[in-house]
């Protein structure tokens, strides 16, 4: 059984994506499993993971990565939409920092593929100029406005 993942189209390479049920069916085929033990298996393992984390603990797999909790404290911050100044809540939020192996592995694959990496941090269709340095504006930004700033923050108009 062939498993087929989803791509999605950019104007580079396509981007496989690799979900909840494409695992189980690559596992199920690599291992000759039937797809309900497989999901089985990867849900008793998502389960320990998350159970892990929940207890606070730092998960490490050799070769591919380890989790941790990051604390993340009370701070304020702007409603982009509104531009209210609002307080957001402490929080734990989870990082993901690729083992040895599995940096190697990426770097060795990616230096395969040609990119253009300037194509990859640009918009699909964006209607501006990335480069927030041009020799006709100057440092300003002539996109965004300033309005949302205190007072102390905004750039002095000379």
């Amino acid at each position: 059984m062939e498993a087929s993942s989803k791509k999605l189209s950019t104007s580079i390479c396509p981007i496989n994506i690799i979900n909840r049920s494409e695992l189980i069916a690559q596992l199920s085929a690599r291992f000759s499993l039937e797809p309900a033990d497989a999901e089985s298996i990867t849900r008793v393992i998502f389960e320990a993971l998350a159970h892990a984390l929940i207890q606070g603990n730092r998960i490490e797999i050799r070769g591919f990565g380890s989790f941790e909790l990051r604390f993340r404290p009370k701070r304020r911050a702007r409603n982009p939409k509104t531009g209210v100044w609002i307080e957001t809540k402490a929080k734990y939020s989870i990082h993901f920092k690729p083992g040895k192996e599995m940096r190697e592995r990426v770097n060795q694959s990616a230096a395969a593929v040609p990119q253009n990496t300037h194509k990859l941090t640009e918009p699909l269709d964006h209607q501006f100029s990335l480069h927030w340095k041009s020799k006709e504006t100057g440092p300003q930004l002539p996109f965004i406005s300033t309005n949302w700033l205190p007072p102390s923050h905004k750039p002095s108009s000379n």
